[in-house]
């Protein structure tokens, strides 16, 4: 897939630079301009009020207009124009041009060029004058090439100056981005290398405490967590196969036997053995797909309020029809939580089977409302846990050695399967010691607040 010489970081990020960058020197060109040259206009206009007034003050003092002696310069000139509109004096170099421009006295304005002459822009300004035979208007003007000159030259010098810094700053940015991602790409070709059968390589960490180095830790305990999560399945996997070979080996073995010896093995003996052993791959299989099913989907959208109460009633009701142990339902109270309700059914019965399966003579059952939780406990007065193994009971195929010597056909995901579900409902599962010298298993589950 071919990708745009836009999709890199470094083109993106210099190129912003470079917008933004020139964006601001423009904004500050065009101000500097400006205030540059309304300053020289400003300079202009206060010269032109300084001759207007000077000639006012001429023409007070009672000389004549006709015998007015103006100046002569190329880029000045200078018109005397009475009520009617006519020109009474001019300087020479506008002595045949008509009235340049009429505006209130006391004013300046621009002129684009003079009636039939230049197309060069003046500035003009006027001053009135009462004299005892009438009124005349003082026109001054002077021509405004200086200040295009030198806003020219101004624009010019700035564009250059622009042009450089822009050259300069997006070199710079090319090359500090560059050197900055170095890094990143390091990292990207180290991870890229590594097969899914070399996960426990590792990228080199920079250092320092900057975005990089958190970059290669947060890759690194990425890179752990699937190293742990392979070997979790492939150790997943290897008890699976081992357990399923178990029951499917019996099955083989007595329908061999059936074959050898004929008539000396009975239909019906052989009908218990295969139902016995295809009963335990079929709890097997169960378990495993419960498993699965909580690893893609940790918890239904279909979840809803549950009393919980209910449940371990229930379940109470079904162990004491199957055993003859005593059953101590009576700390078991009201207690609503937000779950899946076949998920803690498969709880509850899990932590009943456990506790039947090793429990002398008694199983207590206890359920309260705790803060934010409820807190089902289920206690037996069996040979207990030892505080080494109790966080490895809730392993996947974990039994401890006097589990396997006295277990009836359990494959040891049971408690694994009660700790999975507790976890996608939010809560938290721990092994203890029991009051009645057994195991207690304590399960805090979130409770609903409706």
């Amino acid at each position: 897939m071919k990708h745009s010489a836009l999709a890199t970081v470094r083109v993106r990020l210099t190129l912003g630079v470079v917008l933004i960058l020139t964006m601001a020197l423009v904004a500050g060109a065009l101000t500097v301009t400006t205030v540059v040259r309304r300053s020289l206009e400003r300079g202009i206009e206060s010269s032109l009020r300084s001759r207007a007034q000077d000639l006012r003050s001429i023409l007070i003092n009672g000389t004549p207009p006709t015998s007015l002696t103006i100046t002569d310069q190329e880029d000045v000139f200078v018109q005397l124009i009475d009520d009617s509109n006519t020109v009474v004096a001019a300087t020479p170099n506008v002595l045949k041009v008509p009235l340049v421009h009429r505006l209130s006295p006391g004013h300046a304005r621009t002129v684009a060029g003079l009636p039939g002459e230049s197309t060069d822009h003046f500035l003009v300004f006027a001053r009135r004058v009462n004299l005892p035979n009438g009124r005349l208007e003082v026109i001054v003007g002077r021509n405004l090439d200086t200040v295009e000159e030198a806003t020219t030259v101004l624009r010019r010098t700035l564009s250059a100056g622009a042009f450089l810094l822009v050259l300069a700053l997006g070199t710079g940015t090319w090359v500090v981005v560059r050197r900055a991602l170095r890094p990143v790409e390091w990292i990207r070709s180290e991870v890229a290398g590594i097969s899914p059968s070399e996960l426990s390589r590792r990228v080199s960490e920079p250092r320092g405490d900057d975005e990089i180095s958190r970059l290669a830790r947060t890759m690194n305990n990425m890179l752990w967590r699937l190293e742990e999560s392979q070997k979790r399945e492939r150790r997943f996997v290897s008890d699976a196969a081992h357990e399923l070979r178990s029951p499917i080996a019996t099955i083989r073995q007595h329908a061999e036997l059936a074959v050898t010896y004929g008539p000396r093995v009975t239909s019906d003996e052989l009908a218990s053995d295969v139902l016995e052993e295809s009963t335990r791959l079929e709890n097997l299989t169960e378990d495993l797909l419960v498993l699965a099913r909580l690893s893609e989907q940790p918890l239904s959208s279909s979840a809803k309020t549950i009393d919980l109460d209910d449940i371990v009633l229930e379940e109470v009701t079904r162990v004491r029809a199957r055993t003859n142990k005593s059953i101590d339902a009576s700390r078991v109270s009201g207690a609503r939580v937000q779950g899946d309700l076949r998920h803690l059914q498969r709880l509850v019965r899990n932590l009943a089977d456990n506790a039947i399966r090793h429990a002398g003579s008694k199983v207590s059952f206890s359920l309260v409302e705790h803060g934010t939780s409820a807190v089902l406990t289920v206690e037996d007065d069996g040979p207990g846990v030892p505080a080494e193994s109790r966080n490895a009971i809730f392993q996947r195929f974990s039994r401890l050695d006097d589990a396997r010597r006295h277990d009836v056909g359990g494959a040891g995901l049971g408690l694994a399967i009660a700790a999975d579900i507790v976890t996608v409902h939010g809560g938290t599962i721990e092994s203890m010691e029991s009051v009645l010298g057994g195991a207690r298993f304590e399960v805090h589950i979130p409770r609903s607040l409706q």
